[in-house]
């Protein structure tokens, strides 16, 4: 059998974890662990009451209801309760269960509760050129929970998004006009917007947007989920 040996200098090569510290009791230790009884009990409680607060936090922001998520999740509401009030510790799999009901990243329940920011610089924006078109759009915002977007959208003279009317999949939508005018047609309506008109509608609804004019116009797009 040929031997593969491990080259230190190449650049590809797995990393190894750091062995595990000694006991003293001639036991391993995995790295970060205390063998402080009283502060490792600590910390899970810690962890324990964490995780219950950041579910009830996910849970009321989304308006579901304790048996809701028991049944999304295929749990007892009752040990979803105990989870929330910190009395036990979800296992693995059934907190990949409740956070696939919330439709949240399981690493978002061990995040600390409250308001966070994100930042989108003007040179991180993600961009979407459609040529053919003549639309470019800008996507201003990262939501990590997909709820809210807001695209720039820029139309060429003559830009369209097609003749065949379509949907994004949001709830709602949002078009306001910086520069410029454009056509939006919602079913059997027809709107002509200028510079500083807001159309709000929504968002299941077939629409079609062209600038059938002779100068550029640009528009800022508001959904709820996001679409890209």
């Amino acid at each position: 059998m040929d031997h593969v040996v491990e080259d230190d200098t190449t650049p590809d090569r797995m990393t190894r974890a750091p062995a595990a510290a000694d006991t003293p009791g001639g036991g391993r230790r995995r790295s970060g662990e205390t063998s402080d009884p009283d502060a490792r009990d600590a910390h899970v409680e810690k962890v324990r009451a964490m995780v219950g607060a950041r579910i009830r936090e996910l849970r009321t922001r989304q308006d579901m209801g304790l048996r809701q998520l028991a049944a999304a999740s295929g749990v007892t509401a009752g040990f979803l309760s105990q989870i929330e009030s910190s009395a036990v510790m979800p296992s693995i799999s059934t907190l990949v269960k409740i956070c696939a009901a919330l439709h949240v990243a399981v690493g978002e329940v061990f995040d600390a509760p409250g308001p966070r920011a994100h930042l989108v610089r003007r040179s991180e924006r993600s961009v979407y050129a459609y040529p053919d078109s003549g639309i470019r759009d800008e996507v201003l915002t990262a939501d990590p929970t997909h709820r809210l977007e807001v695209v720039h959208s820029y139309f060429e003279p003559s830009g369209s998004t097609g003749g065949q009317p379509y949907a994004h999949g949001s709830q709602v939508e949002a078009a306001i006009v910086l520069r410029g005018r454009l056509v939006v047609r919602l079913g059997d309506d027809e709107f002509r917007l200028r510079a500083g008109d807001t159309l709000t509608f929504p968002g299941a609804t077939p629409h079609e947007v062209r600038n059938p004019y002779s100068r550029p116009a640009e528009v800022i797009w508001v959904y709820t989920p996001a679409t890209y």
